[in-house]
């Protein structure tokens, strides 16, 4: 794992942790909208030339480690997409550190259904082989849809990722279970989003609506994974900051 950090350590923590392929470097461009914060940006094992990647558990750990480390001792937001959720999870899970929030892009607190796991294997393998093999190339038309200008960040960020790091990554995500003990605060610290199409969406609302029915979802029509994110990048850091502003607005199901 590769840890940046930009801003005033005295001031309140936010972490924002990336997706499967990209990097920190993806978050950039919403760094001049959180000059008020301390703002913590890991690049996880796996990705651009971070070392083996072992588990998101581990991943998550790490983090929390470094944080203690350097003095941090409490984190106002922690914001996940995908992979960085699944960290961002097990954070809450666990209370590695106190987070007062979490903010949850395409997390997935439930196994995913046969016939969606096998289609997400095989897509991300396949993405897994063109970042390998075309480290240089141009923005293919057909993924640009998916990963849009983060395209070229993820070039660079999977050239050096292995077949192994991408299997453990996605079976973690197609196979993931709650522990059995969790936080009994209802899930009121944990925002989720996710897009209508994902498959992660249609198993983990009934979960989330059992096991965290104080937890706040809110589902974009129409979208896939990480749908929102990708093609509205300013809404999007809008959206988030507005969350970490006014914790107690109304997010729900639209």
């Amino acid at each position: 794992m590769k840890i940046e950090t930009f801003g005033d350590k005295n001031n309140d923590c936010i972490l924002l942790m990336h997706p499967m392929f990209l990097s920190g470097e993806c978050f950039k461009n919403h760094l001049s909208k959180l000059t008020n914060y301390f703002v913590v940006i890991p690049t996880f094992s796996g990705h651009a030339d971070a070392g083996k990647f072992e588990s998101t558990y581990k991943e998550a750990n790490d983090l929390c480690d470094y944080l203690n480390h350097i003095g941090v001792t409490k984190v106002k937001a922690a914001v996940g997409l995908s992979l960085g959720s699944m960290v961002a999870m097990h954070m809450y899970n666990y209370n590695f550190i106190p987070v007062e929030f979490f903010f949850l892009d395409g997390a997935t607190v439930a196994p995913l259904k046969f016939r969606d796991k096998i289609k997400l294997r095989r897509n991300f393998l396949i993405m897994g082989k063109i970042f390998n093999a075309f480290p240089d190339i141009e923005i293919p038309e057909k993924l640009s849809f998916h990963f849009g200008r983060f395209f070229n960040i993820a070039l660079d960020a999977s050239k050096e990722i292995t077949a192994t790091d991408i299997k453990n990554m996605i079976g973690e995500y197609i196979n993931y279970r709650l522990p059995k003990h969790l936080p009994d605060d209802r899930g009121k610290r944990l925002n989720f989003l996710f897009g209508s199409e994902e498959a992660s969406c249609k198993v983990s609302l009934p979960i989330i609506e059992q096991k965290f029915p104080l937890a706040k979802v809110k589902v974009y029509k129409n979208m896939g994974h990480l749908g929102y994110a990708m093609n509205n990048e300013e809404e999007y850091s809008q959206l988030f900051l507005h969350i970490i502003n006014n914790r107690e607005s109304k997010y729900n199901i639209d």
